[in-house]
């Protein structure tokens, strides 16, 4: 499955994050192949993760990036 880095303020709910987000004292916050939540973007901006890397929807894939 294709992956993409995107910025925290584009991630929307229903995405699906393709590897573990860590803060930057080695807390996982969250997991890889976790589908994102309004509470779970929050979350990201509350430790200041800027961007993340999330899995392309089969649709997006086709799209050149």
């Amino acid at each position: 499955m294709k992956t993409k880095r995107i910025l925290t303020s584009r991630a929307k709910p229903g995405m699906v994050i393709a590897e573990d987000i860590y803060t930057y004292n080695n807390q996982l916050i969250i997991a890889k192949d976790t589908m994102l939540t309004n509470r779970a973007i929050t979350r990201l901006k509350f430790y200041s993760i800027t961007d993340i890397k999330i899995h392309l929807a089969k649709e997006d894939s086709e799209i050149i990036l």
